[in-house]
């Protein structure tokens, strides 16, 4: 949230400073640190479905996002992320989770995805 807002503001040192936030800690390369997030959790995939929730790329369970994620308030939900944990309560909930790019996977991880896993990633429904 502290990113988009700052993004939204065309990245200025003024917002750093009036929102007491040290400007060089808010310049790292966030596709950088979501690549490397998805280089250590990439078994833990998961595709938006038609109907809001998500379905685990491998074994294709059901799964939504947490609702004490910032992601879970997002609109449009993102369509692939990667997350740390499954909880199962009254459903299965997924744990710090962040948006990612499919062809990531096939990059970070060809020993475990295929292409056709990934192929299609604009249209919702095919896992």
């Amino acid at each position: 949230m502290v990113y988009n807002e700052w993004r939204s503001c065309g990245y200025g040192v003024s917002w750093c400073y009036e929102n007491y936030i040290r400007y060089k800690s808010m310049k790292c390369d966030l596709e950088a640190i979501k690549k490397a997030i998805t280089s250590g959790f990439f078994p833990h995939v998961a595709r938006l479905q038609n109907g809001g929730s998500h379905s685990t790329v491998k074994r294709r369970q059901s799964a939504h996002i947490h609702l004490s994620s910032s992601l879970a308030q997002s609109f449009p939900k993102p369509e692939w992320v990667a997350y740390h944990e499954l909880v199962l309560t009254s459903q299965e909930y997924m744990h710090q989770v962040t948006e990612i790019r499919p062809e990531w996977l096939v990059e970070i991880a060809p020993h475990y995805y295929q292409l056709k896993e990934v192929n299609g990633a604009g249209s919702k429904g095919s896992a």
